[in-house]
């Protein structure tokens, strides 16, 4: 008759003599610092009712629709943006060294349409790169 299993999983035997693996608690993020006069302002987080727009302009997709409304695609989408990539540059920068990071680009929202079978003029998503500089 067969011996049966335990279903417990077999200790690993260390060679070394450390402290056990357990986890420390995680740290609460630091709050941003604030902007210093004559620097880009830190990012703040998009507005709430931002993903609204991209809503309505999936529903109307015409120019009329989006020039009457391009200021509050600037406002609430384009600007947060361009902050939020500021500060993930500024961050990313010491990790890179020596290479360069290039200035952060957020990318156009009118689409390329064509070759494409889709003739959506506009994007409904907003894109954004960092390049190292000079590439």
């Amino acid at each position: 008759m067969a011996k049966p299993r335990s279903k417990s999983k077999p200790k690993l035997k260390s060679k070394s003599k450390s402290k056990s693996l357990k986890s420390k608690p995680a740290k609460a993020a630091k709050p941003a610092k604030a902007a210093k006069p004559g620097e880009p302002a830190s990012f703040a987080g998009f507005a709430k009712d931002a993903m609204g727009f991209w809503h309505e302009l999936a529903s109307e997709m015409n120019r009329d629709w989006f020039t009457a409304n391009k200021a509050l695609y600037e406002a609430q989408w384009v600007q947060p943006m361009q902050a939020l990539l500021d500060d993930v540059g500024r961050r990313l920068a010491p990790v890179y060294r020596p290479l360069v990071l290039g200035a952060p680009k957020v990318m156009r929202i009118h689409r390329d349409v064509r070759f494409s079978k889709d003739k959506a003029p506009y994007k409904t998503h907003i894109g954004a790169v960092i390049t190292v500089a000079g590439k």
